[in-house]
This record gives C-alpha cells, sequence and structure tokens, in this order.
C-alpha cells in the first residue's frame, strides 16, 4: 500500500499538535476505518465510522476526512489552532 498525501490527516490539515485518532482494520476484503477529531480538552469529539471495500481504498483516509470537516470538524479544526 503506498502513502498518499491526500488521507485523513493531510485533508484535516492538523499538524501534530491536534488530538487526533486513525484506526483501520480488514474485514472480509474491505477496510473499517474510524477517524476522529477532539477538542483539545476532550470535552467535544466528532468521530466518523465507515467500512469500504478494497478497491476504493485510495480514498478512504479523504472521505473519512471529509465527513469529519461537514459534521462540524471545520470551526474545530479553527478553535484548536487559536488556542495554539
Amino acid at each position: 500500500m503506498r502513502r498518499d498525501r491526500t488521507g485523513f490527516l493531510a485533508n484535516l490539515r492538523s499538524g501534530c499538535t491536534a488530538p487526533i485518532g486513525a484506526f483501520a482494520e480488514m474485514l472480509d476484503g474491505s477496510i473499517h476505518f474510524v477517524g476522529r477529531l477532539c477538542s483539545l480538552d476532550g470535552k467535544e469529539c466528532i468521530e466518523v465510522e465507515e467500512t469500504i471495500a478494497l478497491p476504493a481504498l485510495e480514498s478512504i483516509g479523504k472521505t473519512i476526512a471529509e465527513k469529519v470537516l461537514q459534521q462540524g470538524g471545520k470551526a474545530l479544526m479553527a478553535s484548536i489552532k487559536e488556542q495554539l
């Protein structure tokens, strides 16, 4: 598997200080991916979970990141950057 700059962390534009988590596992020809973004104090978290067939693997990180951003992650990342 190749590393791709269009993945989860790159699309959140997080840097090294934002509380972001990602977990992926193979399940019967699919990838189950969980992505999470939390506020610095941990009181607010946005989590997206999805299972995607292997042919779509190249875009899973970007897909999950976009969903996190749409569910309030954009404002949360702005708040994190402001606090740092």
